[in-house]
């Protein structure tokens, strides 16, 4: 079985999992209970565009002894320059030679692909590298990627991507639209 996914530019699916207004009246505060980790979607009834390479994110044996957690870095080349609103992902797998069942994406089925969406947007310069920290429990799959890593730079609270940093350590989570997380500083 393999679990693959590309960075993807949607502000379609991204405003799918975060409200900003309603009525005219500001409901950011209730994306404190957006969803935190991952939610469906189906990539044939929105608009985006994939701005890098598909990649395979975990690769397990579906017969074989699958451990608790498998976490590993799964490094993105940008394939375009664009805004990343969050990682897709879908799976593949093998049961037999010529029985491969996928949900990935432009295959119809009733099955949809996963939407990992980042606090907040990233600017992404199609030629560098991404690097995504996909985790893999019996429970649930969370993706995680470190500013780091990432090449971005931060200056006075906003990136010199020109995206808005959110200042949380030096993780920048994958979770829903949870602009009104706690800013801390961690040197």
């Amino acid at each position: 079985m393999e679990l693959c996914g590309a960075l993807v530019e949607s502000s379609s699916i991204y405003d799918m999992n975060c409200v900003n207004y309603a009525q005219g009246f500001d409901v950011t505060r209730m994306n404190q209970l957006s969803v935190d980790s991952y939610f469906p979607v189906r990539l044939l009834t929105r608009l985006h565009r994939m701005l890098s390479e598909i990649k395979t994110l975990v690769s397990a044996g579906l017969y074989g002894h699958v451990p608790e957690s498998m976490t590993r870095v799964t490094e993105f080349g940008a394939t375009q320059t664009g805004t990343v609103h969050g990682v897709v992902f879908w799976f593949k797998v093998t049961l037999a030679p010529g029985v491969m069942p996928s949900n990935g994406p432009g295959i119809e089925s009733h099955w949809t692909q996963a939407f990992s969406a980042f606090s907040d947007p990233i600017a992404v310069q199609k030629g560098r590298h991404y690097p995504i920290d996909p985790t893999l429990t019996e429970q649930a799959v969370s993706i995680a990627c470190s500013r780091a890593i990432m090449g971005l730079s931060f200056d006075g609270g906003v990136a010199q991507s020109g995206q808005p940093e959110i200042d949380g350590g030096d993780q920048l989570a994958i979770r829903g639209c949870s602009r009104l997380a706690t800013n801390r500083r961690t040197n």
